[in-house]
């Protein structure tokens, strides 16, 4: 009977556990295959650096692309049995065996052993595992489920077809990036509104139902989202947001130089017409609106005394233009106060584009600042310090700012939530920040702004994984065909703690994901510590 050392991702370790099936991707493989019946495995979790329990194998090594695990298919396996599981605050840490471990001796690190993930243990070595995981508290343990059909014996194929399964494997994997590339992209194309200079023609026409349906499309791209059975029909309202707050309208297109009489009347008696088929009380915020691009002086007059605002077809379209131009610089919210104001609101709509891109403007040049610093290019420092940021955009760019100012933006910029600036910080000196990578800037909407407050040093984006924001900054540093060193990427070990604060070691998990997108066929292993990207 033989011991094992295996090591599992935290993430993925209950799903071993409840599944009884120990797997990996590629590295360990020679190992794996030698594991046999009977055989003990030490159950390791790197990221929290503590062996977890003690198993035993049920099964010889078996292949199975069936998908079990969130992040992936792990095709090489064996099927376990839970001898031994230690509850959190029972297991062994690292520091109690790495020095005494026989099988550490030939490496310069027991990190190296880890990325092994599969060690066979000499009997000394699982004698002191054993020693120090007996006589601790443990978990109850499960009878075993009904068990499942027997895997089919390991079936060794030839070279070339398992060069042919691996090729298919990456190629399969490239498709799956492309296909949801390619769903991102129509995501953003039904964002994107309708034809802005078709959008235009419309307003000024006699064809009312397309320009309603326009209008709707423009409501969606700036971020509201739309009642779609009521909309338009015969005695209905023409247009209902419901979210993130209640936005009532009416449409009026017009070839001439005057629209219906009684549209502002039409529009209150449609919007109680509405409340009351929904079932819904009378809201007291939310925003009144008649969408015409001709307004006369009555009309005007009408909705400051009844409270209803008079929103142009041209001006819609300017926000949906700037909301292309610069995703997530303006949100719903952003708009609330000014769809709130009775009459004609060309002026305000005027103002609030202006005061959204002059913030863009701010951010755009401190990256740019930033980014042409040739001297953090050539490595000579790591950093810039607030006050020089300062002095270059007034010099470069004759853009004024006050420190208190830059420093809020440069807080913006180095958090999880756009990631473009990275920050050194030191106990004994101010903190400098160098440029990451351009941005499609997103200003912070109200909700932000107070969830960031609310949650500051919660750490990253659930969606964003290990995977995607290493082969990104990989993307933004190397072209396709480029080297780099395992000790480049290193270099980008402070912007991976911003995003994970709670990992502690960072490092280690670089390695592992350089792994993961090797088996993903994005880059390639040249030698020891050296990396090609190919995707």
């Amino acid at each position: 009977m033989a011991c094992w050392l295996w090591s599992i991702p935290a993430h993925n370790y209950p799903v071993c556990r409840e599944s009884g099936t120990f797997a990996i991707r590629k590295a360990g493989i020679n190992a794996i295959k030698r594991v046999a019946p009977g055989d003990r495995i030490f159950a390791y979790i790197p990221g929290k650096g503590v062996i977890a329990g003690v198993f035993r194998a049920t099964t010889a090594y078996f292949h199975d692309t069936s998908q079990i695990w969130a992040d992936g298919i792990y095709p090489h396996r064996v099927r376990v049995e839970p001898e031994i599981l230690l509850p959190e605050e029972s297991q062994v840490p690292l520091d109690a065996f790495k020095d005494r471990l026989r099988v550490g001796r030939d490496f310069p690190n027991f990190g190296l052993v880890i990325q092994k993930v599969v060690i066979e243990l000499v009997e000394a070595d699982a004698e002191i595992l054993d020693s120090l995981v007996r006589g601790k508290p443990t978990v109850p343990i499960k009878p075993p489920p009904t068990p499942p059909p027997e895997p089919p014996l390991p079936i060794e194929p030839a070279k070339e077809h398992e060069k042919l399964l691996r090729d298919l494997h990456q190629a399969n994997q490239k498709i799956g990036l492309l296909q949801r590339k390619i769903l991102d992209l129509e995501a953003l194309l039904a964002l994107a509104g309708p034809n802005l200079e078709d959008y235009l023609r419309l307003a000024n026409s006699s064809e009312g139902t397309a320009f309603e349906e326009a209008t709707r499309k423009c409501l969606v791209a700036l971020g509201f989202t739309l009642d779609t059975e009521y909309q338009g029909q015969p005695g209905e309202i023409d247009l209902v947001a419901t979210a993130p707050y209640y936005v009532f309208g009416e449409c009026q297109a017009s070839s001439g130089p005057s629209i219906g009489v009684g549209i502002v009347d039409k529009l209150l008696r449609h919007r109680r017409r509405y409340l009351g088929a929904v079932s819904v009380a009378l809201p007291d915020n939310d925003a009144r609106v008649v969408v015409c691009e001709t307004a006369t002086d009555q009309l005007v007059q009408d909705a400051r005394t009844e409270g209803v605002t008079i929103l142009r077809p041209s001006q819609l379209a300017a926000l949906v233009k700037l909301k292309r131009e610069y995703p997530g610089a303006l949100h719903p919210y952003n708009l609330q106060d000014v769809l709130a104001t009775p009459g004609d609101i060309t002026s305000d709509v005027i103002a609030l584009l202006d005061r959204i891109r002059e913030e863009v403007e701010k951010r755009v040049g401190i990256i740019e600042v930033l980014k042409n610093d040739r001297y953090a290019r050539l490595g000579r420092i790591s950093g810039r310090d607030p006050g020089w940021i300062q002095a270059r955009l007034e010099a470069e760019l004759e853009t004024h700012l006050t420190l208190a100012e830059l420093k809020d933006i440069l807080h913006e910029l180095t958090s999880p939530l756009v990631g473009c600036v990275g920050t050194d910080v030191s106990d004994t000196a101010p903190p400098t920040y160098y440029y990451i990578r351009d941005y499609d800037f997103q200003l912070a909407s109200p909700e932000q702004q107070m969830g960031e407050a609310l949650s500051k040093g919660a750490g990253a984006d659930p969606s964003l994984t290990w995977d995607d924001e290493l082969m990104r900054v990989i993307n933004q540093r190397w072209n396709v065909g480029e080297r780099f060193t395992l000790n480049e990427v290193y270099e980008f070990e402070e912007h991976f703690s911003q995003l994970y604060p709670a990992n502690r070691h960072i490092r280690d998990k670089i390695r592992q994901t350089l792994q993961n997108l090797r088996d993903m066929g994005l880059i390639q292993f040249v030698e020891s510590g050296v990396y090609r990207r190919i995707a």
